[in-house]
Formats: C-alpha cells, structure tokens, sequence
C-alpha cells in the first residue's frame, strides 16, 4: 500500500469522525437550540485542533516530503530579490499595515493544527492583501496573485 493511499483513507476516516461528532454534538440537550453556522464551525475548528494536534505526528509521517520541501524552500530563497516593481505590483504607503496583516498571518498558517484554522488564516492574509493593494474596487486574479506570490 502506498503513502498516498493509505493519507486518503486517514483523510477519509477522519472526516468520518468530524462529521460523526458534530452531528453527536448537535443533537445534545445543550446544544440543540444552537442552529447557526457558527456553531458547527466553532466545533469543528475546536474537534479538529484536538484531533489533528493528536496525530500530528503519524500524519506527518504519511504526507511528509522532506526533498520536496527543500527544493521548494531553496526556489523560494533564491527568489527573495523580488519587489513588487518586477510583479507590476502598485507601491502604496498607506498599505503597510495591510501587508503587515497578510504577512503576519502567512507566517501563523504553519503553527495552527486545523486544516479549517489555516483556511482562516489563509483568508485573511488574501483580504490583507486585497487592502495592501489600494484599489476602490476588488481586484482581480491579475492584480492579486501577483501580490499573493510577493507576500509568499
């Protein structure tokens, strides 16, 4: 059995467990009267962070490319003299702050446990990045994946 197959039935089998779980939860005397949104989220965010903290480890072990990861981080490094002046990205004083959001939350993704508490955090840094960019509409893909890539 290879490495991939056996992450696809972890996958599978954990989100299993989530869905089992939150159901559980759901029909619970406490929290039957909670029907919103964020109900489901703030317990699926809560099970996952336990779960995923719980086996870090083994899963690691089964997605982990330690080669790959090397490879990407060496093309990243070499890549560092990029400004936004090679990306055609518009300079913009006031957008520090912004960038310093995106940035901040970029740099966090790495130390959540929950797959859904990285999506959050990846969120937020492409809504920093939207601001950082200054414009009275919402950017495109053209102007935003640029800046994406600089934030990276």
């Amino acid at each position: 059995i290879k490495k991939s197959q056996i992450a696809a039935e972890a996958a599978t089998s954990i989100h299993a467990y989530l869905d089992k779980n939150i159901k559980l939860l759901k029909t619970h005397v406490l929290w039957q009267k909670d029907n919103d949104d964020n109900f489901q989220l703030n317990c699926q965010v809560a099970i996952e962070n336990f779960l995923f903290q719980k086996l870090h480890k083994t899963l690691w072990k089964l997605i982990c490319d330690t080669e790959s990861d090397k490879d990407v981080d060496e093309k990243i490094q070499m890549l560092q003299f990029i400004s936004h002046e090679h990306l055609d990205i518009p300079s913009c004083s006031s957008s520090s702050d912004a960038w310093s959001v995106a940035l901040d939350a970029l740099r966090f993704v790495d130390a959540q446990w929950s797959p859904t508490s990285k999506l959050v955090l990846l969120v937020e840094a492409y809504r920093g990045v939207t601001v950082a960019l200054c414009a009275e509409e919402l950017p495109g893909a053209d102007d935003s994946l640029p800046a994406i890539i600089l934030a990276i």
